[in-house]
């Protein structure tokens, strides 16, 4: 199958042209830059030239100023001037003004003013009613100072055009100030000598301190006196500079700052942006041709070799590839060429070749996996199952083994047994808790467990602990602290509660002296839950390995009465499993304090999920009527003889209906129920007392006891709204349960 060329030599041409392109991109870099380089030296220069026509004129009108002080002062000493011969004085100033000064176009006037402000001499004369500069504020500085001025941007009487005046003080014989002498400036020479030297379309301006167009070429009668927006851009603290300003056509601006006795002047050589850079335009666009023209020779080079030298040699490469991804493995290419490109079709046979060895081997061995697969599938079902038949029958013995050895505690036994008694019931306690650490862990292992999220109150958890280990606590002489909490969480209430029975089991193991102190503190959107203890405390180095499975720390000897080691990794684990962050801090000889994060919820977004089954209060069974119903006639017995230990009138039986059938003999209502879970026949503990509810028509409290621990079965229990325990029980913590039910009703009849 050979490709035709319309469908695949474009592409080939353009990765070919594309690659030429890439390896004399650097040449083109280059004559790209220096055409840059080049435009960007000749708007250098452009704005050079232009900086240099506003110097120019900066460094004459400071020569005038300087000009302008020494007339003011030479005049102000002239014997005519200070005279009273006031003709003479008029033909003097006259004579200097058009004969004698060598730039008269610089000058509007001489003026000499007597102390009343009047005029009494000057080289050009005006209406009458005008001869007096009273109401000009140089007249009064250099009347008050008595030293040289220079006044702002005024409106001349005499001359009737805007000038720059420049005043002195003219003193008598005595050194007495006997009048001003006023010389004028006429600024409009900018326009006449220096304008007409300036590029085609140019305009020159000059601004006073306060924005007032003094001079504008061209319009120099239209602009004269006014402002615009143009001098905002000049006040950036430097002396000089260069801008571009867009109202209307973009032109490029230069400007000076010249300092013009107690003020300050602007000058402004604005150009158009085009013809100021014309120069640099230019050199761009013959760099841009000569570029162009380059890449275009190398890209047609690129495409004719491209056409005589690659394209024959693609199709039959491309022909082969086509027959290989329709399946046709044996496929070959036929090259004769000594080149790269025969070179190339020999790799591609010996890759046809390889390939073709390779997905004979692949199919084999996903063969060969789909098997094992399999076999690992199997082996994940017999492991649940095992677990399932764990986490059920084997609870039952244990179970029965702490109820008979609750009520033996009751019995008088000689003072030699009860060592015996003690050293058992803590063997019994050591295995039930080791029995309930590998069962956790392997369920965990096994994906069996799942989180149920939901809104449950954290004191409910907080007082269930505390009932919970405050007895194991005051035994070994702790103090127990549980710090109330009004605040809502949103986890799983159960996975939660391992969580903090671990922590806890593990801070009343460890802590010798001292106290624990169980606390919740917020933080932004989070509550924080934290165990204290005042323990041995965990070194740096060992509190990372302390979360891995069957590691202790300073129990080298394996002593089962401080566990297996699995308490924390069973806490890493469900922590992962709720989604949130484990935090450890300790200290070596100060204690430990372990806590992780939960979602706080608000009180209006409140919607509640599954709660933890409260564990009771302490209180009196004596005398109590309790109907218990388990299929286990082992466990039936072991309870029985423990209620009736605890003063309980027992009824048992192994079914709902043998148990109704007993009580139907009893005037009494029962004070509790207490029911196994799975019972014979798919009958369950939460049918039996629904039963027995209905029977009696009341709401008897009533206690699950479940060995089953599965998430189905653990969500049936949930939605029943019953309390459960989890077998085994022992014996105190099914005593504190029963009695919280029973006492609950008496206080409650009616609830």
């Amino acid at each position: 199958m050979v490709p035709t060329r319309s469908l695949n030599i474009g592409g080939l041409r353009a990765k070919l042209l594309i690659v030429v392109f890439i390896a004399v991109l650097p040449a083109l870099g280059v004559i790209l830059y220096n055409t840059a380089s080049s435009r960007q030296l000749a708007i250098s220069e452009a704005e050079k030239s232009a900086l240099e026509w506003v110097h120019v004129i900066s460094n004459y009108q400071r020569d005038l100023d300087r000009q302008t002080r020494t007339m003011v002062a030479l005049l102000a000493r002239d014997p005519i001037v200070s005279g009273k011969d006031h003709e003479a004085c008029n033909r003097r100033f006259a004579d200097l003004l058009f004969n004698a000064v060598n730039q008269p176009e610089n000058f509007f006037n001489f003026v000499a003013i007597d102390l009343n402000g009047d005029i009494y001499c000057a080289a050009r004369k005006g209406e009458p009613g005008n001869m007096h500069v009273r109401d000009r504020e140089y007249f009064w500085q250099v009347r008050t100072m008595e030293k040289a001025v220079t006044g702002g941007y005024v409106f001349g009487k005499i001359i009737k055009a805007p000038i720059v005046p420049f005043a002195g003080p003219i003193f008598d014989a005595r050194q007495k100030l006997a009048g001003v002498m006023l010389v004028t400036v006429n600024l409009s020479w900018l326009s006449q000598t220096i304008a007409p030297r300036l590029p085609k379309g140019a305009i020159l301006s000059l601004y006073d301190s306060n924005g007032t167009i003094l001079v504008h070429s061209p319009d120099q009668n239209a602009m004269v006196g006014k402002k615009d927006a143009l001098f905002s851009k000049l006040l950036t603290g430097n002396d000089d500079g260069v801008f571009s300003s867009s109202d209307g056509p973009e032109r490029l601006n230069a400007f000076a700052r010249i300092p013009y006795g107690e003020h300050n002047f602007y000058v402004v050589v604005s150009i158009p942006r085009g013809d100021a850079y014309a120069s640099a335009n230019a050199t761009l666009k013959r760099g841009l041709l000569i570029l162009s023209a380059a890449i275009c020779a190398i890209l047609l080079a690129a495409w004719w070799i491209g056409n005589s030298l690659i394209v024959d040699s693609v199709d039959h490469l491309m022909a082969a590839v086509l027959d290989m991804t329709a399946g046709k493995l044996s496929a070959r290419v036929k090259l004769r060429r000594r080149d790269e490109i025969g070179l190339l079709g020999r790799a591609f046979n010996n890759m046809a070749g390889v390939l073709e060895t390779a997905v004979s081997e692949a199919e084999r061995l996903k063969s060969e996996a789909e098997v094992r697969s399999h076999q690992l599938e199997l082996v994940n079902q017999a492991k649940s199952r095992f677990l399932a038949a764990a986490s059920h029958d084997l609870r039952q013995p244990m179970h029965a083994l702490n109820l008979y050895l609750g009520a033996l505690t009751l019995h008088q036994l000689p003072p030699s047994a009860l060592p015996v008694l003690a050293n058992v019931r803590l063997c019994a306690e050591t295995m039930d808790e080791m029995f309930r650490a590998l069962l956790d862990i392997s369920q965990l292992d096994a994906s069996i467990v799942q989180a149920e999220i939901g809104v449950f109150p954290i004191e409910q958890l907080l007082e269930r602990v505390r009932m919970e280990f405050l007895p194991a606590a005051q035994a070994k002489g702790l103090a127990l602290h549980v710090a109330p909490c009004s605040a809502f969480v949103k986890s799983d209430p159960v996975l939660l509660s391992r969580i903090l029975s671990n922590l806890m089991a593990n801070a009343v193991r460890y802590t010798e002296h001292g106290k624990i102190l169980v606390g919740c503190r917020r933080k932004g959107n989070q509550l924080q839950l934290a165990v204290y203890d005042t323990g041995p405390g965990i070194a740096p180095e060992h509190q990372a390995e302390v979360f891995e499975e069957f590691y202790q720390v300073g129990n080298p000897e394996r002593d089962r009465r401080q566990g297996l080691g699995l308490g924390l990794a069973i806490v890493q684990r469900l922590a992962v499993l709720l989604d949130t962050r484990m935090t450890l801090i300790s200290r070596p000889g100060q204690g430990s304090m372990f806590a992780l994060d939960l979602p706080l919820v608000h009180a209006e977004n409140l919607l509640l999920g599954r709660v933890m089954p409260a564990r009771g209060t302490e209180g009196e069974l004596a005398g109590a009527l309790v109907a218990v119903v388990d299929d286990e006639p082992v466990i039936l017995d072991a309870t029985r003889t423990l209620l009736e230990q605890w003063g309980c009138t027992v009824i048992a039986a192994t079914s709902g209906s043998a148990a109704i059938e007993q009580l139907s003999l009893s005037s009494h209502v029962p004070a509790a129920l207490l029911c196994d879970y799975r019972l014979r026949g798919n009958e369950t503990g939460i049918d039996v007392i629904n039963a027995i509810r209905s029977e009696y028509n009341e709401n008897i409290p009533a206690l699950l006891i479940s060995g089953d621990t599965g998430p189905q079965r653990v969500q049936e229990i949930q939605a029943s709204g019953l309390t459960v325990l989890h077998k085994p029980v022992l014996d105190h913590i099914l005593h504190a349960a029963l009695a919280k039910l029973v006492n609950d009703k008496q206080e409650f009849p009616d609830a």
